[in-house]
């Protein structure tokens, strides 16, 4: 549960065998859910919001606020993420809850964590 305003919301996430999806296929979808029932969906887009894990150099070309994270796994290997950024277009509606869903695409997205600003 949210049971916040937010005029933006920044999502943490990464796909697993995304290396396969075709640019611009949906990848996953957010969904907000206001309080007053109505609802915004984001779709998420492969290669183009989010990329593999597994693939850090996938982000070399990404504006520096789509770069969510850069590191290394617990075997030193080096893994990305992405930050996707959403501008609520109705910030004086208490959002209640957030859904995140797979596209059922060949890849498995995943999200790590949500900021609301």
């Amino acid at each position: 549960n949210v049971k916040s305003n937010a005029q933006k919301i920044h999502f943490l996430m990464g796909l697993l065998f995304g290396w396969d999806i075709i640019s611009g296929n949906r990848a996953a979808e957010l969904t907000i859910h206001y309080d007053d029932g109505t609802e915004e969906t984001i779709p998420i887009l492969g290669k183009v919001d989010v990329f593999d894990y597994w693939d850090p150099d996938s982000i070399a070309n990404l504006s520096e606020d789509k770069k969510g994270w850069e590191g290394t796994n617990h075997l030193d290997d080096r893994r990305a993420l992405t930050k996707y950024s959403w501008e609520n277009p109705h910030p004086e509606k208490t959002i209640s809850h957030i859904d995140f869903e797979s596209a059922l695409d060949n890849t498995a997205p995943f999200l790590v964590a949500i900021t609301i600003e």
